[in-house]
């Protein structure tokens, strides 16, 4: 729950601020005509990242036209018209020129849409149509094609079709350059690596087509276009970027992180959406050790006063998060425990001298706790690599847990949290549930955490290779 409430606080955040960073004067009038709708009620919507956000709402005539309209300019973007059943009827931009008429049948949005004032909007739907007949022209084709099988002159109507609707769009690029339009098109664009990098399947060329991709993934995104943040492409390129293009490793992450903002510009919107996003899937990630990237953006970018507008509630709460993390980060040395064992008597975790050592928070009142632990013990039992467990039991009854040690056979050290020589051990080891699994060296680093006891023999077989 503690992560869940920490990601609601930073996207709020941002949501909130990205209106007003980029509000402007001059307002903004757009006269809708979609004739044949029944709508009482028709939004007005754009994209931010990977959300949609409602920011408008227009009463409905029965002719079917309406109005949306305020005072402040809207940030540009894409933006999209929605019904009563937040059915979306069609996209259209919004740049420089806020005030124009759209209208359209609801028998066939597309075909019959229609600017008046919004040039730009007329291009992107002149595209739209045009790419919605040669998808008909493929889809034919490649039915076609399925009944052919390997019909070389299909094939190459296919590729064809292929060429005319990458020459529209690099066409209308060219002769469009300044144009939003543009910008959404050469985002979209595949980046393709030269033949002279493919040519070979071995090793090395493998390694310097990955280079190549990953040095000139950001080459058709403008980094510094705040614009490009409203629309479906951008969220997608980064989260591509960060999930599936990058080595899953919390190093390689954060040493990409400050490539990528230093291509950004500092105060830009984009700038604070790409801190926002790696703070945000870094503290949620699955992937074990990534809470170090968390703990570097909250130092490096939130502490550094690289987003000044920050809420101050906001930053209170990812700063005490970074803390209660970084004293158990993969590579630190674990905090020394020294507690209670069933005897009466204090028994200490760097006492143990052991290849490797597993330190395990449980609860005898938890079912979960018990499955975890009763697992641990048939993997303590086998021919393992040498390790030690020292089992650290958060429940204060201390009477039922000797009980539990006793008809278990638990002959690995047992301790209870209760009295301690050495602290607080949620605080040492960021413990706010059970079960929870560290896996230290034989110098006490923490080498593995937050593990289940499958994934423990696991890591223990690949040590010991």
């Amino acid at each position: 729950m503690r992560f869940f409430s920490i990601r609601i606080l930073i996207l709020i955040f941002f949501i909130s601020i990205c209106g007003f960073l980029f509000a402007n004067r001059g307002g903004y009038e757009i006269k809708v005509n979609i004739h044949g709708i029944s709508d009482s009620l028709c939004y007005l919507g754009n994209y931010y990242g990977d959300k949609t956000i409602i920011i408008d709402t227009a009463k409905v005539k029965k002719s079917g036209r309406f109005v949306f309209q305020g005072k402040t300019a809207l940030p540009p973007g894409i933006y999209f018209v929605v019904g009563e059943k937040k059915n979306q009827y069609f996209e259209f931009i919004i740049d420089k020129k806020q005030s124009f008429k759209i209208s359209t049948d609801s028998s066939d949005m597309i075909e019959n849409m229609k600017f008046t004032g919004s040039p730009e909007n007329t291009l992107f739907y002149n595209y739209i149509r045009f790419n919605k007949q040669k998808y008909l022209e493929l889809n034919a084709l490649k039915d076609s094609l399925s009944t052919n099988n390997g019909d070389l002159v299909i094939t190459k109507k296919i590729q064809k079709i292929n060429n005319e609707v990458g020459e529209y769009k690099e066409n209308l690029i060219n002769e469009q350059s300044d144009s939003f339009l543009s910008t959404v098109f050469r985002a979209m664009k595949e980046l393709i690596i030269p033949d002279s990098i493919m040519l070979g399947n071995d090793k090395e060329n493998r390694e310097f087509s990955y280079d190549y991709y990953k040095n000139h993934y950001w080459d058709n995104i403008e980094l510094k276009n705040d614009k490009l943040l409203r629309t479906p492409i951008f969220h997608r390129k980064l989260d591509n970027y960060f999930s599936k293009v990058l080595i899953q490793h919390p190093d390689t992450i954060i040493r990409e992180i400050a490539l990528l903002t230093d291509k950004s510009k500092e105060g830009t919107e984009i700038f604070e959406y790409i801190i926002w996003y790696i703070t945000n899937s870094s503290e949620r990630s699955k992937i074990m050790g990534f809470d170090k990237v968390f703990v570097y953006m909250v130092e490096n970018y939130y502490l550094k006063n690289k987003l000044p507008d920050t809420n101050p509630f906001v930053l209170k709460n990812l700063t005490k998060r970074a803390s209660e993390i970084k004293p158990a980060l993969l590579g630190k040395y674990a905090g020394n425990l020294i507690l209670i064992d069933t005897l009466g008597a204090f028994s200490s975790l760097y006492e143990i001298d052991s290849d490797y050592t597993v330190v395990i928070f449980w609860d005898q009142e938890c079912g979960t706790c018990k499955k975890e632990i009763l697992d641990l013990k048939s993997l303590y039992e086998k021919d393992q690599p040498d390790f030690e467990v020292f089992a650290v039991c958060v429940d204060t009854n201390l009477a039922s847990w000797r009980k539990f040690v006793k008809q278990n056979t638990l002959s690995w050290i047992n301790v209870n949290g209760t009295r301690s020589l050495s602290g607080d051990y949620h605080k040492l080891y960021d413990i706010y549930s059970t079960p929870v699994i560290y896996l230290l060296d034989k110098k006490k680093k923490i080498i593995a955490k937050r593990l289940d006891t499958k994934q423990l023999e696991g890591f223990l077989k690949r040590l010991a290779e």
